[in-house]
């Protein structure tokens, strides 16, 4: 590979328009972003420093000694109630309903649970604490083995009455109002070491069908249980849980899908390794680049993966370390295999045909990045995702509008607890980027170009499988439901990145998924009203604008990257030869069929016809007819020995000589001999020609031949 200065011969131009394009849908973005992504339902105004002082100093007022404990800490909400609230007053009211100030079970929270790392099952004292944007409790969870003695046995089993007036007092101490609720339920469960009253109040919302739940445990004679809740009609629920069953089984599918790819991609990578089609070394890069993010990924988001998670007796710090061990050791390598194969695949298929998609990877491969080749693929990449980005609301928008769709925004939930969360957008998207731009993008769209000889097709089939695996795996960072619009949104997103491909390279589609993949994951940190967060997500931005420093110096230095053939690697070199080859053949076979009669002699009386297929792209097999006179007609039908370019040679050589003898009156047996004669001497020894020579009188109809 060699550098050269500014030529434009192999270089993705920066598309000017595609700049401007870029900015317009950045505006779109930013301006359209609340209406379509529901970030300020985010509602944390305190950090998890300051949250977990807070449930640290409410515990701790309440005798609880909390050096015994192990703390895990995430960020959870009502995804059920959020969804409901979206699907029937829309985005906008949904945040604002989340945003009220008041105490209503809707609050994005901070939890912490104080735990001690045994063996699951095994009966100990628990606490479950949610600590609410302003700073508030709202919910705390005290779990006692029902077996454990409690601590004033005098106070045990208080009467129901007294457990209410704690309830009471519990809740004014916290500041949680009563007004327009009324008491629903108030049940006492009599143990053998203390009493557990359980107290509901209800409050009902705007619509009959949504109520808001103040419920109080006394456990003894203390508080053991709050819980704010929101609930909506049973019938409204099952239609919800219906709508996530769906989107379960979808993903079910995805994953089945994923597998199965897998396997064709394999089969199809070891047939041409076997063939000495695809080469290793750059997809070995391809590899480390998809596998070594996912696992830094998952070292600082394992804990958030194995929360809720068990398996038998396992602790929860054992069930973390599985996680990670089988994401780390077994799935991400699984992917990272797929897109080693599929690189190496799309690689052999893409290499002669479409050498210029190539040039801005090979570019960095080569560790050359500083070129004109990789700095213009990249700002039109940025271009193209933020364009993307414009397009992602517009459909988001369409979906709102058109389909009554919501968003589910869980996924925000494992940035937001996560260790180093500026760090998860720039993992997520180089991992991210890179696999489905080399499957979806590459493999996909060259392989079925080859197949139907058409862009549109290609384009459309490819967009369909990256649709069924961006909708589980990609990386949006929210859901959107019902599950058709989202896979509408995904199908049209695919569509547009598949067109990219076409029009410029691998690398600028690669940067635009990037751009877009990071933006989404880079949301909860930018959007946050902590300072905190805020921070992590400007030096996220700084992280995810690397790639366009790179470019910004590639324009300085003006050098051009150029793939120089000796350095060309060895399996490109083979398929590149056997290109040749099989054109070159091809030329053979053209000609070797014109040796051969184009028209059959039109005799009455008689029906004469031929024909020859070699069983290779040139062969030995041979026939001819021969007007010797008006009233004869010679007929020959040879095969040399052997197949292929020596066996056409030798039949080119026979046809030679049998013409030289055709004028002649003489028998075909003494023709014959003299051809033999004559083959005698330029033929190799271990060749040979099996030969019928046959002369046909048309006036007695006679056959003479000899073989």
């Amino acid at each position: 590979m060699s550098l050269e200065k500014y030529t434009t011969a192999m270089v993705i131009k920066w598309n000017k328009l595609l700049f401007i394009l870029g900015l317009i849908g950045l505006m779109l973005f930013i301006y359209l972003a609340d209406q379509t992504i529901p970030f300020k339902a985010v509602d944390l105004k305190l950090s998890k420093g300051d949250s977990l002082k807070i449930a640290r100093k409410f515990l701790e007022a309440k005798g609880y000694r909390l050096n015994r404990y192990k703390i895990f800490a995430i960020t959870n909400h009502n995804s059920d109630a959020f969804q409901y609230l979206q699907s029937k007053y829309g985005v906008k009211a949904a945040q604002e309903i989340i945003q009220a100030t008041e105490l209503n079970g809707l609050d994005y929270v901070w939890s912490f649970f104080f735990y001690k790392n045994l063996p699951a099952g095994t009966p100990y004292e628990r606490i479950n604490i949610s600590i609410g944007g302003n700073g508030q409790v709202v919910l705390f969870n005290h779990i006692v083995p029902e077996r454990t003695n409690y601590f004033r046995k005098k106070r045990a089993h208080i009467s129901q009455e007294e457990a209410k007036e704690i309830a009471k007092r519990f809740l004014s101490d916290q500041e949680i109002s009563l007004d327009g609720y009324k008491i629903d339920n108030a049940n006492s469960e009599k143990l053998k070491n203390r009493t557990n009253h359980v107290f509901s109040w209800l409050k009902k919302r705007n619509s009959d069908t949504e109520n808001e739940w103040i419920i109080v445990t006394v456990q003894g004679d203390e508080v053991g249980r709050l819980s704010l809740r929101f609930s909506f009609s049973e019938k409204e629920a099952i239609q919800l849980t219906q709508r996530q069953s769906n989107h379960s089984m979808f993903l079910s599918i995805s994953y089945v899908y994923l597998f199965l790819m897998m396997l064709v991609i394999q089969v199809i990578f070891l047939k041409k390794y076997h063939e000495g089609e695809v080469g290793v070394r750059t997809a070995s890069y391809v590899f480390l680049i998809i596998l070594i993010p996912l696992i830094l990924e998952t070292l600082l988001k394992y804990k958030v993966f194995s929360h809720g998670s068990q398996i038998g007796q396992i602790s929860p710090d054992g069930m973390g370390l599985i996680i990670l061990f089988f994401l780390s050791f077994v799935v991400w390598p699984f992917l990272a295999i797929i897109g080693f194969s599929s690189w190496s695949i799309g690689e052999s298929l893409g290499r002669i045909d479409f050498r210029k998609k190539f040039i801005a990877i090979d570019s960095c491969f080569n560790r050359k990045p500083f070129t004109l080749n990789v700095s213009n693929s990249i700002l039109n990449g940025y271009a193209a995702g933020l364009l993307g980005l414009g397009i992602v609301v517009l459909l988001l928008l369409a979906c709102i509008h058109l389909f009554n769709s919501y968003i589910d925004i869980t996924p925000f939930n494992r940035v937001l607890s996560s260790g180093l969360p500026f760090v998860i957008p720039v993992l997520y998207a180089l991992s991210s980027s890179f696999f489905s731009e080399i499957v979806f993008r590459l493999l996909a769209n060259i392989f079925f170009f080859k197949k139907f000889n058409s862009k549109p097709y290609s384009l459309l089939l490819s967009a369909i499988l990256w649709t069924i695996y961006a909708m589980g795996f990609w990386g949006m960072n929210f859901s959107v439901f019902p599950l058709y619009s989202s896979f509408l949104l995904y199908f049209l997103l695919g569509l547009y990145l598949g067109y990219i491909f076409w029009k410029f390279d691998l690398l600028t589609v690669m940067t635009a998924s990037f751009v877009l993949v990071g933006t989404f994951q880079l949301i909860p940190l930018l959007t946050s009203e902590i300072s905190s967060f805020q921070f992590q997500g400007v030096l996220a931005i700084v992280l995810l604008a690397i790639p366009l420093f790179i470019s910004i110096y590639g324009q300085m230095k003006r050098e051009v990257f150029v793939s120089d053939g000796d350095h060309t690697p060895s399996h490109i070199k083979r398929i590149t030869e056997r290109a040749r080859m099989s054109k070159e053949l091809e030329i053979a076979r053209n000609v070797q069929m014109q040796l051969l009669p184009t028209e059959f002699p039109h005799i009455e009386g008689f029906e004469i016809e031929g024909i020859c297929v070699p069983a290779n792209e040139v062969g030995g097999d041979y026939y001819d007819f021969i007007r010797i006179s008006d009233s004869k007609l010679g007929l020959v039908i040879g095969d040399v020995s052997g197949k292929g370019v020596s066996a056409a040679i030798y039949m080119t050589l026979t046809k030679g000589v049998i013409q030289s003898h055709s004028e002649t009156d003489l028998p075909p047996e003494m023709v014959l001999s003299k051809v033999n004669k004559s083959l005698y001497m330029m033929m190799e020894k271990k060749s040979f020609v099996t030969l019928f020579i046959g002369i046909l009188d048309i006036q007695n109809k006679n056959l003479n031949y000899c073989r």
